[in-house]
């Protein structure tokens, strides 16, 4: 666990924290769905979306994106899918749910 990278949250720039702060503003109030389901929900995919423009992952905030931000913004949100999916995927998380089974039959990794 010790080698996983994770960022340093002390160091992050103020205008990361006033955007984390419009994000959590946007979202505190918002439901989620069980965990099995995090695949689909909504709220999750907004959250992922949010932590990726604090750390610098992603950018929708800006007014003109180059094709290549846009081609490397949607490889970040793509991977962040998969790892959605695979979430889910996880028997600890689905606990055989035969419901949220068969809703996964249909995702790719």
């Amino acid at each position: 666990i010790k080698q996983i990278p994770v960022p340093d949250l002390p160091k992050l720039a103020s205008a990361q924290l006033d955007w984390a702060q419009r994000a959590f503003e946007q979202l505190k109030d918002r439901s989620l769905l069980p965990a099995c389901q995090a695949h689909a929900d909504e709220t999750r995919k907004a959250i992922d979306q949010a932590a990726l423009e604090i750390l610098g992952l992603f950018e929708t905030h800006t007014a003109v994106a180059t094709p290549q931000q846009t081609t490397q913004d949607e490889s970040v949100l793509r991977s962040i899918d998969n790892l959605r999916v695979e979430f889910s995927r996880e028997p600890q998380i689905h606990g055989n749910n035969r419901q949220a089974l068969q809703v996964l039959q249909g995702c790719r990794p």
